[in-house]
């Protein structure tokens, strides 16, 4: 964007970084703006992209974990699968849900905050590419293409990552009423009504940003429906515009 300014200098860029105050040295001025976009860009998307890298790393490290205790359930014979093997799976799986609330209590404001400002990255991109000067499309354009595509990646992944956890946590209870189910098939039938309930009464857990954005793998085709949707609005509201 500096390049842009500096190839087709746009006056208004530069009093609006610059906070209104014409400065006459054009050398202090393109260095403020290549200050501020710096740092523009440093905040977001790097930061913002390093803080839902390692969100999406550790839903990932739990969801793996996650995913192995479900294998080797599943590798147990039922007839070997009593109420003492049952427990211990179930405290290992407490032990990773555990790890989750933490992630949870961590990353609930940051990853709000993340899905939001990519979000509205995205319109923003797309108020530029409408409303910019012809002359600049080219430069514009590549700018606008590495921003979305950066901003939509983090917001999509976020929500895979995350929302395969209450996916491995719905497998793993479906395995193990399975195990119990087959068991029971073999006669061999233990009654713990502790256990009954801890598997039949439990909520699944589901990442969120705030208790406000639940992050699910459907929420990926919402999150996909609802930038189509509104992008193609923007643009017809634009397109009308200049019929007139």
């Amino acid at each position: 964007m500096v390049f842009a300014n500096i190839e087709f200098p746009d006056e208004f860029v530069f009093k609006f970084l610059c906070y209104g105050i014409v400065i006459e040295n054009k050398a202090i001025t393109y260095l403020i703006v290549y200050y501020k976009y710096s740092m523009f860009y440093l905040l977001h998307p790097s930061l913002t992209n390093l803080v839902a890298l390692t969100y999406c790393i550790s839903c990932q490290i739990c969801s793996k974990s996650l995913q192995q205790l479900s294998s080797d359930m599943k590798e147990y014979e039922p007839i070997k699968f009593s109420t003492k093997i049952q427990t211990d799976f179930l405290m290992n799986r407490n032990r990773i849900i555990k790890v989750l609330e933490e992630i949870q209590e961590i990353f609930s404001k940051a990853s709000f905050v993340i899905c939001i400002a990519n979000f509205m990255s995205c319109f923003s991109n797309l108020g530029e590419l409408i409303f910019y000067s012809p002359k600049r499309i080219t430069l514009i354009l590549i700018e606008a293409i590495f921003m979305s595509t950066s901003t939509l990646v983090t917001l999509l992944s976020i929500f895979y990552s995350a929302g395969q956890v209450p996916l491995e946590l719905n497998k793993f209870s479906r395995i193990n009423r399975k195990q119990c189910q087959k068991r029971a098939f073999l006669g061999e039938i233990e009654e713990n009504a502790t256990l009954d309930r801890m598997l039949f009464q439990e909520e699944t857990f589901v990442l969120s940003g705030c208790e406000m954005i639940y992050f699910t793998r459907s929420g990926i085709l919402t999150v996909l429906g609802t930038l189509l949707t509104y992008g193609l609005l923007v643009v017809s509201v634009d397109l009308k515009k200049e019929n007139k």
